[in-house]
């Protein structure tokens, strides 16, 4: 790699590239032996917050007792429409996207300082600006259609039944889901802003997975450097974590020297003083969930035909990592292949239960819902 950059061209220090190639080297490598899992995540899923944390309050902080081990496995969640929702995590913590970004860029390599002098405390390599145009530009992704020349053409008068079971109290879907645009949106906020409203469901009325929950919400490390700052020597991870965000935009704003305004502006015109929802998931939009696959917050559940059945009926153990789709049940193909891996729904933190709504419909009706999501 160090020879590389010196062909560039480049006005670098070639005696210090070699060293500071190990020094990173090293530090991924470290930084992946932190992240292991008991159980491999599969493909598409990552104990994002868990892996974070453990960054922030463990290694930033220079306190190897904080580390956990991440065992709270999340489905990466689709892009689309995300700017414009109310609530931007899994569960309602972070209304304000570039929080949510930073914490993301601090989870995977990005340097952060919260030891050493106070002046010195917040710097971090996540670049703040750069982040916001990113969130900027996903302000214009469109959910994906159905493509019928591809996956066969969408059965109309099915569809058409499944709307009506969509809207109705015997599937309950409309009452925590949006469908398809245009979207009801929330009330002005201070600065005249709306979103797209999200219905919170507590964990314990879903029933779904509850680990990631769990260790959001009880999880604790010992403050350290940063106690005067959490007016506390414990802390939850969680709130603490959110403080360390919050600094780093701050200081970064002040560094860019932005206006009220540009800093508004890179806040998506939100704050955080809603008070957060730790205990409950995100019910969002459903526009092109049909391309999802596999379903609830954790990829427990691989296609919509199967989310609709009673917990029991569902696969136990299923691959991930197909790139093959399966049209007939809505998801991805889960047999087995050179570089699929096996999901096992009895590992902690990988839960199938839950979101039985349409437990109760018969066969045909869900295969009438199924249909319709596919038009979404």
């Amino acid at each position: 790699m160090g020879a590389g950059v010196l062909r560039t061209g480049l006005a670098v220090d070639r005696a210090g590239v070699p060293s500071a190639s190990r020094q990173s080297r090293s530090g991924i490598t470290a930084s992946f032996q932190r992240s292991r899992s008991p159980s491999p995540y599969g493909f598409g899923r990552l104990d994002a917050f868990g892996i974070l944390t453990n960054e922030v309050v463990g290694t930033a902080l220079g306190m190897p007792e904080n580390v956990r081990v991440p065992n709270a496995p999340v489905s990466y969640p689709f892009l689309w429409n995300t700017p414009q929702l109310e609530w931007v995590q899994w569960n309602g913590t972070v209304h304000i996207p570039l929080l949510r970004n930073i914490g993301e860029v601090l989870g995977v390599f990005a340097q952060l300082t919260l030891t050493g002098a106070p002046a010195d405390r917040f710097k971090s390599s996540a670049d703040v600006h750069n982040l916001f145009l990113l969130e900027m530009q996903l302000e214009s992704l469109e959910p994906p259609r159905w493509p019928e020349h591809i996956l066969g053409a969408v059965d109309r008068e099915r569809a058409a039944r499944g709307k009506a079971l969509f809207e109705s109290e015997a599937a309950g879907c409309s009452a925590c889901h949006s469908a398809a645009p245009p979207y009801p949106l929330t009330s002005d906020n201070e600065y005249g802003r709306r979103f797209i409203p999200i219905t919170m469901v507590p964990f314990t009325a879903l029933g779904t997975d509850s680990q990631a929950i769990l260790d959001f919400s009880i999880r604790t490390a010992n403050t350290g450097p940063l106690t005067e700052v959490a007016g506390t020597d414990v802390a939850l991870t969680g709130p603490l974590s959110k403080v360390v965000f919050q600094e780093v935009m701050k200081r970064q704003f002040a560094e860019l020297g932005l206006s009220e305004l540009e800093q508004l502006e890179h806040s998506g015109f939100r704050d955080d003083r809603e008070q957060a929802r730790v205990l409950s998931y995100k019910a969002g939009p459903l526009a092109g969930i049909w391309a999802t696959a596999p379903y609830l917050h954790n990829g427990s559940v691989p296609n919509l035909y199967e989310l609709l059945l009673p917990t029991e009926q569902r696969s136990k153990m299923f691959h991930v990592g197909s790139r093959e789709f399966d049209p007939a049940h809505v998801g991805l193909d889960t047999s087995q292949g050179e570089h699929t891996s096996l999901l096992d729904t009895s590992v902690r933190g990988n839960s199938n239960a839950g979101h039985t709504f349409g437990s109760a419909l018969s066969d045909d009706q869900r295969w009438d819902l199924v249909e319709y999501l596919k038009t979404l």
